[in-house]
C-alpha cells in the first residue's frame, strides 16, 4: 500500500507538471502577441513605402506646380486658380513671376521631400525585410513553442493518469495507513512492553559490566602478573643458558684438560718406557687425547707411536729364532723353537705351517723365491714349496742344522751342522753334491754374488772358502769360533767375526788378509756389507756397532747398550737395522750413525730382515711375536748435507725436494725416502734455488757467481750463467720462459730459462736482496740492501718505486697480483699497490722481518721477525688477526696450499705448524738448529724443513693423516677397561679407541696376562 508520504510526493508531482503547462501556455501567448505586432509593423511599413512612391511620381511633374503648403502633403484649395483682383497686366506678370518661383521653390521643396520619402521608402524595405525574418524566426519559434505545447499537454495527460492512478494509490495507502496505525498502536504496546524488559536488560548489563569491570580488573592483575612470570621466566632462561653456556665452557674446558692430561701422560710414558705394550697404550691415549683437545703433544705421540708400532703382529706363541722375507717381499718365514716355521704372507696371514720335530736353527729362501729351506735341531733339512708349504725334499742329517744358503742360481743349497759338517746339496732333489768337514761345528755360511765361492765358519775358529763343487779353495783361521760371515755385493771381499772381538776382511779369491780389527772387546755376532760395498757393519756382544770403511777404518760406532744379536743395511744402504738381547731394535741412519726410530720388544730380538724394497723390517723375539715394522721412519724422511742448509724446495708433482746448503751442494732427492737422486756443486754457498713450474727444471744460484740450470729430474746441467758476483736471490716468470737472478753487486740479470742467455741486464746501486715476479709475468719486483723496493716492467722500465728506511730482504706479490708486500730490517712489513706503489698499509714488528708470505686465496699475509713473532694479518687493511709466539726470531715460513696452515721455522730449532685463522698450534718439532727454510709438499701432506744443522727433514704435516695412519696401519691395542677407568674416568663408558685394533678386553688378558697365549699364529691390527 502507498504510504501519506509516497501520496504526497505523488501529489506534488502533479502541481509541479500543472505549473509547466502554464507556464507554456504563457509562452505560446507571448509568442501569439509578438507575431502579431510583427505583422502589424510590416502593414505601416508597407503604406509609408506606398505613400512615399505617389509623392515622387507628383514631384516628378513639372506641368503642374505644387503650392506652397505649410504641411508636407497637403494641398491649399485655391491651387491651380487665379488670383483674385489681378486684372493688371504687369501686376499679373509681377504675380506670375512670384508664382513661378513659388513653384520652383515648391518644386525644389518637393524634390526635396521626394528624396526623402524615397529614403524613407528604402528604410522602410529594409525595416521590412528585417521584419520578415523576425516574423519568419517568430514563426520558428511559434512552430517549436506549438510542439512543445503539444507535448506538455502529452505530458500532462500523462500526469493527469499519473495522478489519477497515484490518487488511486494514495486511496490504497490511506487505508494501509489506516491499517498500519492499528499496528503501530500495537506494536507501541509491544513497545512499552520491550521498553519495560529493556530496562531490566538495562539493569542486567549494569550487573554484567560491573562483572566486567571486574573481571577486567582481575584480567590486568593477571597481566601484570603474566608479565611478571615471562620477565621471571626470561630472567630463568637467560641464567639457563648462561649456566649452558658455563657448563660448555667448562666441559670444553674439561675436554681441553682431558686432551692435555691424556697427552701429557702418552708422553710419560713414552718417556718411561719403549716397550711394546707401553706404546700400544701410549699410542691409544695419544688418539683419545688429539680427539678431545688437538695439541702438539698428542701429535708428537702419535707420531712416536708410529714409528715405534708395528705394522703387523703375529704371535706365534713360541720363542722364535730366525725370520727371513722371499725374495719378492710378498712372503716372509719365520721359525721357533717349537720346531715350526709359519710362512706368512706380507700382510701377515699364515699361508703354511711347516712342522719340525726340533726346534728350527735356519731358513733360507731361493734367489727366485719358490722353495724355503728349514732346518732343525733334530738334523731334519727341509725343501718345501714356499707358495704352498708342500714338502719338495727331506734330508735326515747326523747333526742340529746350524745353517743354511742358497747358491744365487737356486741350484744348491748349503747345510752346515753342529756336528761341524757342511752338506753341498743339489737344491731340488736334496742329493748330497760334496760335503765339507770342520773340526766343530758350522755357524755360519754365505755364498758369493756369482755363486763360484762358499765360505764356511766354525767353531774351530776357521773359515773354508770352498768352490762350487766342494773344493777347497783356502783357509782363514781367526782363532776364535766364528759366528758371523758376508761377501761383499761384488764378491771379491769376506768379512767373518770371531768370538774373541776380531773382525776379518779377506780376499775372497785367495784368503788374503786385507784387513783386521781387533779392537772390539766381545764377540762378534753378525756382519754385512752395505749394497754398494763401500762399507762394513759389525756387532758385539758388547752392545756395540762398529761401521767400517772397504779398508776396515772405523767410521761411526752406534751403541746400542746391550748385546746385539742381530744387523741388517736396507737394500739401499742408507740404515742400518740392528737388534739386541735387551728386546732393543734401532733404525740408523747408515752415513752419519744417528739414530732413526727405537723401538721396544720388550723381549730379545734374535733375528731381523729388511724387505727387498727397504719399505719394511721383520722381527723375531723371544717373547713369540712376529713384528713387521715401516722401515721409512713412519712416513718421514731425511736428507744429509755437511752443513747449514740455506734453501729449499718440492718440485711442482712433489716426488722431488731440492735443497742447497753452504756447503756448496745442491742434493736433488726422492721426497718420499729421502735417498738423493743427484748431486749439483757448486764452489761457493747456495743462496737461491726454484723448480721451473713445469718442474723440468732447477735454477741454482751461489755465492761462486754462478747460475746453474739443472734438468729437474737427474740433475743434470743445462746451462751455466755466469753472474760476476755472489747471487743471493733468483726468480723463474710463471710461465717458465725466463729466470732473474739478483747478485751482491747490484745486478738483476733476465736470461732465457733453457739457453741461459742474457735478455736484460740492470744495474742498481746496492746488493739485490729479495726479487719477486708479478702473477701474470709483467713485473718483477727487487729490493735491495739500501732500503729502496722498484717495481719493473720485465724491459727494466721503472714502474714505482718503495722506500723503507732500512734493507729489504723478502718480497711477495699477493695472489691477484694487485698488491705487493715487503719485508724490512727497519722492523716493518708493508702493503703497497702493486701499480703505483702506494703505501696501502705497514705492519711494525719489535724488529727486522726476514721473511713473509701471502695465503694462496690472498686474504691474509703472514710475516715473521726477530722479536720472536708471526703475524697473520689482513691482506687489505694490515690488521692484526692472529699472532704466533715462537720465541725466537722467525727466519722462515710458509702456507699450506689449501691456507689452513701455516707453518714457521724459528732460530732455536723449533718449528711450528699452526691452524691459520686462529694461530693455534697444531704440530711442534724439533731440530738441533735454526730453521733456515720450510716448504709443504704440493699436496700439504708433509713438510721439509732445512736447518743449521745441515739437516733436511721431510715429515708429515697433516696431524689427521697420521692418526687416521696410526690407527689404520698400526698393530696396536685398545685400552683395557682398567686402562679406560685410570685415565679416561668413570664419566665415560668404554669403547674402541681404533676399531681397527684388537678389542680392548681380548688385549687387556693378553697385557694382563701375557703367559695365557696359545700356539696358533694371531694378526693383531
Amino acid at each position: 500500500m502507498m504510504s501519506r508520504r509516497n501520496y504526497a510526493q505523488e501529489d506534488g508531482t502533479s502541481r509541479r507538471l500543472i505549473m509547466v503547462l502554464a507556464a507554456v501556455a504563457v509562452g505560446v501567448l507571448v509568442v501569439a502577441y509578438l507575431v502579431f505586432s510583427i505583422r502589424v509593423a510590416s502593414n505601416e511599413a508597407r503604406q509609408v513605402a506606398q505613400t512615399g512612391g505617389a509623392t515622387g511620381r507628383i514631384g516628378t511633374q513639372v506641368t503642374q506646380v505644387e503650392p506652397v503648403t505649410g504641411v508636407r502633403g497637403q494641398v491649399p484649395e485655391s491651387a491651380g486658380q487665379p488670383l483674385a483682383g489681378s486684372s493688371d497686366p504687369a501686376s499679373g506678370l509681377t504675380s506670375a513671376e512670384d508664382a513661378r518661383a513659388a513653384a520652383e521653390a515648391a518644386l525644389v521643396q518637393a524634390t526635396q521631400e521626394a528624396q526623402s520619402a524615397q529614403a524613407a521608402r528604402e528604410r522602410a524595405l529594409a525595416n521590412l525585410e528585417r521584419a520578415r525574418a523576425a516574423e519568419e524566426r517568430a514563426l520558428t519559434e511559434a512552430n517549436l513553442a506549438r510542439a512543445a505545447e503539444e507535448q506538455a499537454l502529452t505530458e500532462a495527460n500523462s500526469s493527469r493518469r499519473a495522478e489519477e492512478r497515484a490518487r488511486a494509490e494514495a486511496e490504497q495507502a490511506w487505508a494501509a495507513e489506516e491499517q498500519a496505525k492499528a499496528a503501530a498502536d500495537q506494536a507501541r504496546a509491544e513497545e512499552e512492553e520491550a521498553r519495560a524488559a529493556e530496562e531490566q536488560a538495562r539493569a542486567a548489563a549494569d550487573q554484567a559490566r560491573a562483572g566486567e569491570e571486574q573481571a577486567r580488573a582481575a584480567a590486568d592483575q593477571a597481566r601484570v602478573s603474566e608479565q611478571q612470570a615471562k620477565a621471571e621466566a626470561d630472567r630463568a632462561q637467560a641464567a639457563e643458558s648462561e649456566a649452558r653456556q658455563r657448563a660448555e665452557r667448562a666441559a670444553a674446558a674439561s675436554t681441553e684438560a682431558k686432551g692435555l692430561q691424556l697427552a701429557a701422560q702418552a708422553d710419560s710414558i713414552l718417556s718411561a718406557s719403549n716397550e711394546p705394550d707401553s706404546v700400544e697404550q701410549a699410542a691409544a691415549l695419544a688418539v683419545e687425547a688429539w680427539r678431545r683437545h688437538p695439541t702438539s703433544g698428542a701429535y708428537q705421540a702419535a707420531l712416536t707411536s708410529l714409528r715405534q708400532l708395528p705394522v703387523m703382529r703375529v704371535e706365534a706363541g713360541s720363542v722364535l729364532s730366525t725370520v727371513a722375507f722371499g725374495p719378492d717381499g710378498s712372503r716372509l718365514a719365520a721359525g721357533g723353537v717349537d720346531g715350526a716355521v709359519r710362512l706368512l704372507s706380507a700382510s701377515g696371514e699364515t699361508i703354511a705351517r711347516i712342522e719340525q720335530d726340533g726346534a728350527i736353527g735356519a731358513l733360507a729362501f731361493s734367489r727366485d723365491g719358490t722353495r724355503l729351506a728349514t732346518g732343525s735341531e733334530d738334523g731334519t733339512l727341509l725343501v718345501s714349496d714356499s707358495a704352498t708349504g708342500e714338502e719338495i725334499a727331506r734330508i735326515k742329517q747326523e747333526a742340529g742344522v746350524s745353517a743354511l744358503a742358497f747358491s744365487p742360481d737356486g741350484t744348491r743349497l748349503a747345510s752346515g751342522s753342529w756336528e761341524g759338517a757342511t752338506r753341498l746339496i743339489d737344491g731340488t732333489t736334496g742329493e748330497e753334491i760334496a760335503q765339507i768337514e770342520q773340526a766343530a761345528g758350522v755357524s755360519a755360511l754365505a755364498f758369493n754374488r756369482d755363486g763360484t765361492r762358499l765360505a764356511s765358519g766354525g767353531g774351530d775358529g776357521t773359515v773354508r772358502l770352498v768352490d762350487a763343487t766342494g773344493q777347497e779353495v783356502a783357509r782363514i783361521d781367526l782363532g776364535a769360533a766364528v759366528h758371523s760371515l758376508a761377501f761383499s755385493p761384488d764378491g771379491a771381499r769376506l768379512a767373518s767375526g770371531s768370538d774373541d772381538g776380531r773382525l776379518l776382511l779377506s780376499d775372497s779369491a785367495t784368503g788374503d788378509e786385507i784387513a783386521r780389527i781387533d779392537e772390539q772387546g766381545a764377540g762378534i755376532s753378525a756382519v754385512a756389507f752395505s749394497s754398494d760395498g763401500g762399507r762394513v757393519a759389525s756387532a758385539a756382544g758388547d752392545g756395540t756397532v762398529r761401521l767400517l770403511d772397504a779398508v776396515g777404518k772405523e767410521i761411526i760406532r752406534i751403541e746400542q747398550g746391550a748385546g746385539v744379536s742381530a744387523l741388517a743395511f736396507s737394500p739401499d744402504g742408507t740404515r742400518l737395522a740392528t737388534s739386541g738381547e735387551d728386546g732393543t731394535l734401532l733404525l740408523s741412519d747408515s752415513a752419519t750413525g744417528d739414530e732413526i726410530a727405537r723401538i721396544e720388544h720388550g723381549a730379545a730380538v734374535w733375528d731381523l730382515a729388511f724387505s727387498p724394497d727397504g719399505s719394511r723390517l721383520v722381527t723375531g723375539s723371544e717373547d713369540g711375536i712376529i713384528r713387521l715394522f715401516d722401515a721409512t721412519d713412519g712416513g718421514l724422511a731425511r736428507i744429509d748435507h755437511d752443513e747449514a742448509v740455506w734453501v729449499l724446495a718440492f718440485s711442482p708433482d712433489g716426488t722431488h725436494v731440492a735443497s742447497g746448503s753452504v756447503d756448496g751442494a745442491v742434493l736433488l732427492s726422492d721426497s718420499a725416502s729421502g735417498d738423493e737422486i743427484a748431486r749439483i756443486g757448486h764452489e761457493g754457498a747456495v743462496s737461491a734455488l726454484a723448480f721451473s713450474p713445469d718442474g723440468t727444471r732447477l735454477a741454482t744460484g751461489s755465492w761462486d757467481g754462478t747460475v746453474r740450470l739443472s734438468d729437474g729430474t737427474t740433475g743434470d746441467e743445462i746451462a751455466r750463467i755466469d753472474q760476476g758476483e755472489a747471487v743471493w736471490v733468483l726468480a723463474f716468470s710463471p710461465d717458465g720462459q725466463r729466470v732473474a737472478s739478483g747478485s751482491v753487486d747490484g745486478t738483476l740479470r733476465l736470461s732465457d730459462s733453457i739457453t741461459g742467455n742474457e735478455i736484460a741486464r740492470i744495474e742498481q746501486d746496492g746488493a739485490i736482496s729479495a726479487l719477486a715476479f708479478s702473477p701474470d709475468g709483467t713485473a718483477l719486483a727487487a729490493a735491495g740492501e739500501d732500503g729502496t723496493v722498484r717495481l719493473l716492467s720485465v724491459a727494466g722500465t721503472q714502474i714505482a718505486r718503495i722506500v723503507h728506511e732500512a734493507g729489504v730482504y723478502t718480497l711477495a706479490f699477493s695472489p691477484d697480483g694487485t698488491r705487493l708486500a715487503s719485508g724490512s730490517w727497519d722492523g716493518t712489513a708493508r702493503l703497497s699497490d702493486s701499480t703505483t706503489g702506494e703505501e696501502i698499509a705497514s705492519i711494525a714488528h719489535g724488529a727486522e722481518v726476514y721473511t713473509l708470505a701471502f695465503s694462496p686465496d690472498g686474504t691474509r699475509l703472514a710475516t715473521g721477525s726477530e722479536d720472536g713473532t708471526a703475524r697473520l694479518s689482513d691482506s687489505a687493511t694490515g690488521d692484526e688477526i692472529a699472532r704466533i709466539e715462537q720465541g725466537a726470531g722467525v727466519y722462515s715460513l710458509a702456507f699450506s696450499p689449501d691456507g689452513t696452515r701455516l707453518a714457521t721455522g724459528s732460530e732455536d730449532g723449533t718449528a711450528l705448524v699452526s691452524d691459520s685463522a686462529t694461530g693455534d698450534e697444531i704440530a711442534r718439532f724439533e731440530q738441533d738448529g735454526a730453521v733456515w727454510g720450510l716448504a709443504f709438499s704440493p699436496d700439504g701432506a708433509r713438510l721439509a724443513s732445512g736447518s743449521q744443522e745441515g739437516m733436511v727433514r721431510i715429515v708429515p704435516a697433516v696431524p689427521e693423516r697420521t692418526f687416521a695412519q696410526l690407527c689404520t696401519e698400526r698393530a696396536g691395542r685398545n685400552l683395557t677397561r682398567n686402562e679406560w677407568r685410570r685415565y679416561i674416568g668413570e664419566g665415560e663408558d668404554w669403547q674402541p679407541t681404533c676399531p681397527e685394533w684388537r678389542m680392548s678386553e681380548e688385549a687387556g688378558a693378553r697385557a694382563e696376562a701375557p703367559e695365557s697365549g696359545g700356539d696358533a699364529a694371531t694378526v693383531i691390527r
